[in-house]
């Protein structure tokens, strides 16, 4: 579904917005940090929200690890001018990644 149909039933009558959770995702195009927020603020635009609740990198990028890190810490400055506390954790462990746990594989 697209962000603006998505945005469009977000808006519907009868489901008020403390009852969805919104997520989405930064793609590796968008990774650094000022590109993530960016990427946030363009997705809040497309969606037609306010807040989004989750905002996670798509995906980690070995070749260029600073900039999906500086994805990771973005969202820092935007809970920063928020009252939000951040309360998900993610991962996703692959084998072709390095940094993961020995003996975890991908699911």
């Amino acid at each position: 579904m697209t962000p603006t149909l998505t945005g469009e039933a977000i808006r519907l009558p009868g489901i008020a917005r403390d009852e969805i959770f919104v997520e989405t995702r930064v793609w590796v195009t968008d990774h650094g940090y000022d590109a993530t927020l960016h990427a946030f603020d363009r997705s809040a635009r497309k969606l037609g929200v306010e807040q989004i609740d989750l905002l996670i990198p798509h995906q980690a990028v070995p070749t260029v690890f600073d900039r999906t890190i500086a994805s990771c810490r973005a969202p820092e400055n935007l809970l920063a001018e928020t009252d939000v506390v951040p309360a998900v954790n993610q991962t996703h462990p692959s084998p072709h990644l390095p940094g993961d746990p020995p003996g975890v594989a991908a699911p």
